[in-house]
């Protein structure tokens, strides 16, 4: 009876196993996932835009935190993401969201071109609206 249960137990381990290694064996690109589960578009893209460069300067940026604040922090913003509360940071990362959608959308849509036109009519004062373009364009 014992050879019988152990034989079933070792078919019915390797079925699971079997069954479970397709899903576990692709790994899947961060930036992908997240697109498909949050369901960016170029409008959502603009607001997270405007409100992460809005917020900008209450955010805490490495070169304005106190001497106290640093020796807490460590090292935290350095390492090759880098200090996520920067301009260059905010919009490394946006590029990224659009090159995505890009991918995603086919040739036949130009979704930076979107996401300016966005942007253009969007809720950033002039200054600002003039830096993130010149930012997205280079």
């Amino acid at each position: 009876m014992t050879v019988l249960t152990t034989r079933c137990f070792f078919a019915f381990g390797l079925f699971l196993l079997c069954a479970l290694l397709p899903g576990c064996s692709k790994e899947e690109d961060p930036i992908e996932a997240r697109l498909k589960e949050v369901g960016y578009t170029p409008e959502k893209i603009v607001r997270e835009l405007e409100l992460r460069i809005t917020n900008l300067d209450k955010m805490p940026a490495r070169e304005k935190r106190s001497k106290t604040g640093e020796k807490l922090d460590g090292d935290r913003n350095d390492g090759p993401r880098g200090n996520p509360f920067t301009f260059e940071a905010i919009i490394k990362d946006i590029k990224a969201k659009i090159d995505q959608l890009q991918e995603r959308a086919g040739a036949e849509e130009n979704i930076l071109d979107q996401v300016k036109q966005k942007i253009e009519s969007g809720t950033l004062d002039e200054k600002k609206r003039k830096q993130v373009l010149d930012a997205l364009s280079s």
